[in-house]
Protein backbone atom coordinates (compact mmCIF):
# COMPACT_ATOMS: atom_id res chain seq x y z
CA UNK A 1 0.00 0.00 0.00
CA UNK A 2 2.68 2.39 1.00
CA UNK A 3 4.78 1.62 -2.40
CA UNK A 4 1.38 2.49 -4.53
CA UNK A 5 0.79 5.86 -2.25
CA UNK A 6 4.50 6.54 -2.92
CA UNK A 7 4.04 5.74 -6.23
CA UNK A 8 1.11 7.90 -6.68
CA UNK A 9 2.85 10.79 -5.55
CA UNK A 10 5.32 10.39 -7.65
CA UNK A 11 3.41 10.14 -10.53
CA UNK A 12 1.73 13.42 -9.34
CA UNK A 13 4.98 15.37 -8.92
CA UNK A 14 6.33 14.79 -12.08
CA UNK A 15 2.95 15.83 -13.54
CA UNK A 16 3.22 18.82 -11.48
CA UNK A 17 6.85 19.16 -12.91
CA UNK A 18 5.90 18.52 -16.43
CA UNK A 19 3.18 21.45 -15.80
CA UNK A 20 5.35 23.33 -14.87
CA UNK A 21 8.14 22.96 -17.61
CA UNK A 22 4.73 23.30 -19.88
CA UNK A 23 3.40 26.07 -18.00
CA UNK A 24 7.33 27.65 -18.17
CA UNK A 25 8.31 27.11 -22.06
CA UNK A 26 4.37 28.19 -22.56
CA UNK A 27 5.81 31.40 -20.87
CA UNK A 28 9.09 31.83 -22.11
CA UNK A 29 7.29 31.24 -25.64
CA UNK A 30 5.42 33.49 -25.21
CA UNK A 31 7.52 36.10 -24.00
CA UNK A 32 9.92 35.20 -27.23
CA UNK A 33 6.79 35.69 -28.99
CA UNK A 34 6.02 38.98 -27.04
CA UNK A 35 8.93 40.10 -27.90
CA UNK A 36 9.32 38.89 -31.62
CA UNK A 37 6.23 41.24 -31.72
CA UNK A 38 7.86 44.04 -29.94
CA UNK A 39 10.45 43.72 -32.25
CA UNK A 40 7.57 43.42 -35.39
CA UNK A 41 6.07 46.06 -33.78
CA UNK A 42 9.50 48.60 -33.68
CA UNK A 43 10.24 47.66 -37.23
CA UNK A 44 6.27 48.78 -38.26
CA UNK A 45 6.50 51.86 -36.22
CA UNK A 46 10.07 52.60 -37.60
CA UNK A 47 8.91 53.53 -40.51
CA UNK A 48 6.34 56.25 -39.64
CA UNK A 49 8.91 58.11 -36.95
CA UNK A 50 11.52 57.81 -39.59
CA UNK A 51 9.30 59.92 -42.27
CA UNK A 52 7.79 62.29 -39.66
CA UNK A 53 11.63 62.92 -38.52
CA UNK A 54 12.86 63.76 -41.47
CA UNK A 55 9.73 66.59 -42.07
CA UNK A 56 11.41 68.58 -39.50
CA UNK A 57 14.63 67.84 -40.95
CA UNK A 58 13.63 69.02 -44.34
CA UNK A 59 12.25 72.39 -42.57
CA UNK A 60 15.50 72.79 -40.92
CA UNK A 61 17.48 72.38 -44.08
CA UNK A 62 14.87 75.29 -45.91
CA UNK A 63 15.37 77.31 -43.01
CA UNK A 64 19.16 77.62 -43.01
CA UNK A 65 19.66 78.15 -46.92
CA UNK A 66 17.20 80.56 -46.57
CA UNK A 67 18.95 81.99 -43.86
CA UNK A 68 22.21 81.81 -46.04
CA UNK A 69 20.22 83.56 -48.93
CA UNK A 70 18.97 86.28 -46.55
CA UNK A 71 22.53 86.81 -45.23
CA UNK A 72 24.05 88.61 -47.81
CA UNK A 73 21.42 91.02 -48.16
CA UNK A 74 20.82 92.22 -44.83
CA UNK A 75 24.62 93.84 -44.60
CA UNK A 76 23.81 95.55 -47.93
CA UNK A 77 20.49 96.72 -46.33
CA UNK A 78 22.37 98.15 -43.19
CA UNK A 79 24.99 99.84 -45.24
CA UNK A 80 22.54 101.73 -47.51
CA UNK A 81 21.06 103.00 -44.66
CA UNK A 82 24.38 103.90 -43.14
CA UNK A 83 25.23 105.77 -46.70
CA UNK A 84 21.76 107.74 -46.51
CA UNK A 85 22.48 108.45 -42.64
CA UNK A 86 26.25 109.92 -42.99
CA UNK A 87 24.90 111.59 -46.55
CA UNK A 88 22.33 113.34 -44.48
CA UNK A 89 24.57 114.20 -41.56
CA UNK A 90 27.26 115.65 -43.99
CA UNK A 91 24.84 117.83 -45.58
CA UNK A 92 23.55 119.18 -42.17
CA UNK A 93 26.84 119.88 -41.25
CA UNK A 94 28.18 121.38 -43.98
CA UNK A 95 25.34 123.88 -44.91
CA UNK A 96 25.47 125.18 -41.34
CA UNK A 97 29.12 126.26 -41.52
CA UNK A 98 29.09 126.92 -45.03
CA UNK A 99 30.09 130.69 -44.68
CA UNK A 100 33.31 129.76 -43.21
CA UNK A 101 34.24 127.24 -45.16
CA UNK A 102 34.24 129.66 -48.28
CA UNK A 103 36.17 132.26 -46.25
CA UNK A 104 38.70 129.99 -44.98
CA UNK A 105 39.17 128.68 -49.09
CA UNK A 106 39.65 132.15 -50.17
CA UNK A 107 42.23 132.51 -47.10
CA UNK A 108 44.18 129.47 -48.49
CA UNK A 109 44.65 130.19 -52.23
CA UNK A 110 44.94 134.21 -51.59
CA UNK A 111 48.58 135.32 -50.77
CA UNK A 112 47.25 138.65 -49.04
CA UNK A 113 44.43 139.63 -47.14
CA UNK A 114 42.88 138.61 -43.78
CA UNK A 115 39.68 136.82 -43.05
CA UNK A 116 38.12 140.03 -42.20
CA UNK A 117 38.84 141.60 -45.35
CA UNK A 118 38.10 138.57 -47.31
CA UNK A 119 34.00 138.43 -45.49
CA UNK A 120 34.16 142.01 -46.83
CA UNK A 121 35.16 141.55 -50.54
CA UNK A 122 32.62 138.34 -50.74
CA UNK A 123 29.70 140.83 -48.84
CA UNK A 124 30.42 143.60 -51.43
CA UNK A 125 31.05 141.58 -54.21
CA UNK A 126 28.01 138.95 -54.26
CA UNK A 127 25.75 139.53 -50.92
CA UNK A 128 24.95 137.86 -48.25
CA UNK A 129 24.34 134.54 -50.85
CA UNK A 130 27.81 134.98 -51.78
CA UNK A 131 28.62 133.41 -48.37
CA UNK A 132 27.47 129.49 -49.99
CA UNK A 133 29.03 129.94 -53.29
CA UNK A 134 30.24 126.76 -53.68
CA UNK A 135 27.87 124.88 -51.44
CA UNK A 136 25.62 123.20 -53.73
CA UNK A 137 28.68 121.53 -55.36
CA UNK A 138 29.73 120.79 -52.06
CA UNK A 139 26.40 119.55 -50.89
CA UNK A 140 26.91 116.62 -54.17
CA UNK A 141 30.39 115.99 -52.76
CA UNK A 142 29.41 115.72 -49.24
CA UNK A 143 26.29 113.48 -49.18
CA UNK A 144 28.08 110.47 -51.13
CA UNK A 145 31.66 110.92 -49.64
CA UNK A 146 30.48 111.59 -45.84
CA UNK A 147 27.98 108.29 -46.61
CA UNK A 148 30.79 106.20 -48.02
CA UNK A 149 33.13 107.21 -45.32
CA UNK A 150 30.82 106.70 -42.14
CA UNK A 151 29.20 103.35 -43.79
CA UNK A 152 32.46 101.92 -45.02
CA UNK A 153 34.28 102.82 -41.90
CA UNK A 154 31.37 100.93 -39.89
CA UNK A 155 31.24 98.06 -42.46
CA UNK A 156 35.19 97.84 -41.97
CA UNK A 157 34.85 97.71 -38.11
CA UNK A 158 32.38 94.26 -38.20
CA UNK A 159 34.41 92.54 -40.71
CA UNK A 160 37.78 93.11 -40.10
CA UNK A 161 39.05 95.08 -36.94
CA UNK A 162 37.99 97.41 -34.60
CA UNK A 163 40.51 99.74 -34.82
CA UNK A 164 39.16 102.97 -36.16
CA UNK A 165 42.28 104.83 -36.69
CA UNK A 166 42.86 102.32 -39.35
CA UNK A 167 39.32 101.95 -40.94
CA UNK A 168 38.80 105.30 -40.87
CA UNK A 169 41.69 106.12 -42.62
CA UNK A 170 40.78 103.43 -45.80
CA UNK A 171 37.02 104.42 -45.79
CA UNK A 172 38.25 108.05 -45.91
CA UNK A 173 40.70 107.16 -48.85
CA UNK A 174 37.46 105.06 -50.71
CA UNK A 175 35.23 108.09 -50.22
CA UNK A 176 37.51 110.56 -50.98
CA UNK A 177 38.80 108.72 -54.38
CA UNK A 178 34.79 108.21 -55.47
CA UNK A 179 34.28 112.11 -55.31
CA UNK A 180 37.02 114.21 -55.57
CA UNK A 181 35.75 115.62 -58.74
CA UNK A 182 33.33 117.30 -57.09
CA UNK A 183 35.55 118.47 -54.49
CA UNK A 184 37.50 120.04 -57.50
CA UNK A 185 35.13 121.64 -59.17
CA UNK A 186 33.72 123.09 -55.33
CA UNK A 187 37.25 124.27 -54.21
CA UNK A 188 37.55 126.26 -58.01
CA UNK A 189 34.23 128.00 -57.02
CA UNK A 190 34.55 129.14 -53.69
CA UNK A 191 38.57 129.94 -54.59
CA UNK A 192 37.42 132.40 -56.48
CA UNK A 193 35.27 136.01 -55.74
CA UNK A 194 32.99 137.64 -58.15
CA UNK A 195 33.51 135.54 -61.71
CA UNK A 196 32.43 131.82 -61.23
CA UNK A 197 29.56 130.19 -62.33
CA UNK A 198 27.06 129.08 -59.18
CA UNK A 199 25.79 125.83 -61.16
CA UNK A 200 28.11 123.13 -60.27
CA UNK A 201 27.24 121.04 -63.13
CA UNK A 202 27.58 123.47 -65.52
CA UNK A 203 31.16 123.87 -64.15
CA UNK A 204 32.08 120.44 -63.99
CA UNK A 205 31.14 119.86 -67.80
CA UNK A 206 32.81 123.20 -68.72
CA UNK A 207 36.25 122.02 -66.41
CA UNK A 208 35.87 118.78 -68.71
CA UNK A 209 35.35 120.11 -71.98
CA UNK A 210 38.09 122.91 -72.22
CA UNK A 211 40.92 121.52 -69.38
CA UNK A 212 40.04 117.87 -70.05
CA UNK A 213 38.67 114.84 -67.74
CA UNK A 214 41.93 114.36 -66.64
CA UNK A 215 42.02 117.81 -65.02
CA UNK A 216 38.99 116.90 -63.35
CA UNK A 217 42.13 114.70 -61.39
CA UNK A 218 44.13 117.54 -60.62
CA UNK A 219 45.60 117.48 -57.39
CA UNK A 220 44.03 114.42 -56.17
CA UNK A 221 47.31 112.31 -55.46
CA UNK A 222 47.69 115.28 -51.87
CA UNK A 223 43.97 115.08 -51.32
CA UNK A 224 43.98 111.31 -51.51
CA UNK A 225 46.83 110.87 -49.03
CA UNK A 226 45.58 113.51 -46.88
CA UNK A 227 42.56 111.88 -46.69
CA UNK A 228 43.67 108.50 -44.97
CA UNK A 229 45.48 110.72 -41.76
CA UNK A 230 42.38 113.38 -41.65
CA UNK A 231 39.58 110.89 -41.65
CA UNK A 232 41.69 107.97 -39.59
CA UNK A 233 42.27 110.47 -36.06
CA UNK A 234 38.99 112.39 -36.74
CA UNK A 235 36.99 108.19 -36.49
CA UNK A 236 39.96 107.14 -34.54
CA UNK A 237 39.54 110.24 -31.83
CA UNK A 238 36.01 109.98 -31.59
CA UNK A 239 35.63 106.14 -30.68
CA UNK A 240 38.40 106.82 -28.21
CA UNK A 241 36.65 109.40 -26.38
CA UNK A 242 33.42 107.55 -26.64
CA UNK A 243 34.89 104.51 -25.41
CA UNK A 244 36.12 106.33 -22.24
CA UNK A 245 32.92 107.16 -21.75
CA UNK A 246 30.66 105.23 -19.15
CA UNK A 247 27.40 106.88 -20.52
CA UNK A 248 26.87 108.04 -24.00
CA UNK A 249 24.36 110.66 -24.41
CA UNK A 250 23.44 113.01 -27.91
CA UNK A 251 25.60 115.92 -26.07
CA UNK A 252 28.47 113.52 -25.50
CA UNK A 253 29.00 112.38 -29.31
CA UNK A 254 28.77 116.06 -30.51
CA UNK A 255 31.46 116.94 -28.43
CA UNK A 256 33.67 113.93 -29.16
CA UNK A 257 32.95 114.77 -32.40
CA UNK A 258 34.04 118.06 -32.21
CA UNK A 259 37.06 116.82 -30.31
CA UNK A 260 38.17 114.90 -33.13
CA UNK A 261 37.63 117.63 -36.03
CA UNK A 262 39.85 119.80 -33.96
CA UNK A 263 42.55 116.97 -33.63
CA UNK A 264 42.03 116.27 -37.04
CA UNK A 265 41.64 119.82 -38.59
CA UNK A 266 45.16 120.57 -36.68
CA UNK A 267 47.47 117.78 -37.61
CA UNK A 268 46.87 117.76 -41.96
CA UNK A 269 45.77 121.12 -42.21
CA UNK A 270 49.51 122.37 -44.08
CA UNK A 271 48.16 119.18 -46.23
CA UNK A 272 45.16 120.71 -47.20
CA UNK A 273 46.34 124.30 -48.36
CA UNK A 274 48.80 122.90 -50.72
CA UNK A 275 46.01 120.48 -52.27
CA UNK A 276 43.91 123.36 -52.40
CA UNK A 277 46.91 125.63 -54.46
CA UNK A 278 47.23 122.70 -56.30
CA UNK A 279 43.53 121.98 -57.63
CA UNK A 280 43.54 125.98 -58.94
CA UNK A 281 43.28 126.10 -62.42
CA UNK A 282 46.44 127.24 -63.80
CA UNK A 283 48.16 126.29 -60.54
CA UNK A 284 52.00 127.55 -60.96
CA UNK A 285 53.42 124.46 -59.42
CA UNK A 286 54.86 121.58 -60.87
CA UNK A 287 53.63 119.51 -58.03
CA UNK A 288 53.47 118.29 -54.20
CA UNK A 289 56.56 118.97 -53.33
CA UNK A 290 57.75 122.21 -55.79
CA UNK A 291 54.24 123.39 -54.03
CA UNK A 292 55.45 123.00 -50.40
CA UNK A 293 58.90 124.38 -51.09
CA UNK A 294 58.08 127.55 -53.24
CA UNK A 295 55.45 128.41 -50.11
CA UNK A 296 57.82 127.80 -47.37
CA UNK A 297 60.98 129.93 -49.24
CA UNK A 298 58.73 132.88 -50.30
CA UNK A 299 56.35 132.81 -47.15
CA UNK A 300 57.86 130.74 -44.35
CA UNK A 301 55.87 127.58 -42.42
CA UNK A 302 53.45 130.53 -41.28
CA UNK A 303 51.76 130.03 -44.90
CA UNK A 304 50.72 126.72 -44.58
CA UNK A 305 48.54 127.66 -41.75
CA UNK A 306 46.94 130.44 -44.07
CA UNK A 307 43.21 130.17 -42.85
CA UNK A 308 43.83 128.07 -40.14
CA UNK A 309 41.68 129.58 -37.92
CA UNK A 310 38.15 129.75 -40.06
CA UNK A 311 38.92 126.22 -40.59
CA UNK A 312 39.22 125.13 -37.05
CA UNK A 313 36.07 127.68 -36.73
CA UNK A 314 34.40 125.43 -39.19
CA UNK A 315 35.85 121.93 -38.37
CA UNK A 316 34.76 121.76 -34.86
CA UNK A 317 31.25 122.21 -35.00
CA UNK A 318 31.18 120.83 -38.45
CA UNK A 319 32.69 117.34 -36.81
CA UNK A 320 30.49 117.93 -33.78
CA UNK A 321 27.20 118.18 -35.81
CA UNK A 322 27.85 115.15 -38.09
CA UNK A 323 28.84 112.72 -35.98
CA UNK A 324 25.75 113.75 -33.49
CA UNK A 325 23.52 113.08 -36.72
CA UNK A 326 25.06 110.26 -38.18
CA UNK A 327 24.93 108.44 -34.55
CA UNK A 328 21.16 110.15 -34.09
CA UNK A 329 19.82 108.66 -37.72
CA UNK A 330 21.24 105.55 -37.02
CA UNK A 331 19.43 104.86 -33.71
CA UNK A 332 16.43 105.02 -35.45
CA UNK A 333 16.65 103.65 -38.99
CA UNK A 334 19.72 100.55 -38.17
Amino acid sequence: MKSGRCGAKNDSRLNDIRDGDGRGSDGRESSSSGTGGGDNDIGASASPSDSSSEVPKRSIVRRAATMQEEEPTKPKHVFVKSVVCGGLAGCVAKTVVAPLERLRILRQVEERGTFASAASRVWRQEGFVGFWTGNSANLARIAPARGLAFATNDLLKRRFCDNSFLTGGLAGLLSTAATYPLDLVRGRQAGHVGATSKNFAAALFHFARTDGLRSLYGGAAPTLLGAIPFEGVKFGVFDFCQKKRHTKTPASKATDGAVAGLVAGLTTFPNDTIRRLLQQRHAPYEGYLDCASKLLHAHGPARLYAGLTPNLLKAVPSAGLQFFTFEFLKDRLL
